[in-house]
């Protein structure tokens, strides 16, 4: 496989989890489809990002609407199109950029 930027790997596939019941407001919309998904604890979303040819479906533009009352708590994961674990590892160690050296908190 040809070295892949892992900010250009798309995200095929989302799923979204919602954790928390919210009072009024915080549903997830997606306008190009007319669909309305009220966040109810329990309640998974899933779609694809991408059409069969590989480019973006731009129907599943979502947005989340203001919470009006409560708390708004989702997992969300995302399988990307290529794997993502040996292009970018974790370092094991890493200095602070200098902008923020200075700073101590």
């Amino acid at each position: 496989m040809a070295s892949v930027d892992i900010f250009l790997s798309t995200r095929t596939l989302y799923h979204q989890l919602m954790l928390s019941d919210v009072e009024l407001g915080g549903e997830t919309v997606f306008p190009f489809l007319d669909l309305r998904v009220p966040a109810q604890k329990g309640s998974l979303v899933v779609w694809y990002n991408l059409f069969l040819n590989g480019t973006s479906d731009w129907r599943v533009v979502h947005i989340s609407c203001p919470i009006l009352m409560g708390d708004k708590w989702i997992a969300t994961k995302w399988l990307r199109e290529y794997p993502q674990m040996f292009i970018r590892p974790c370092p094991l160690k890493m200095e602070p950029l200098p902008e923020y050296s200075g700073n101590t908190f």
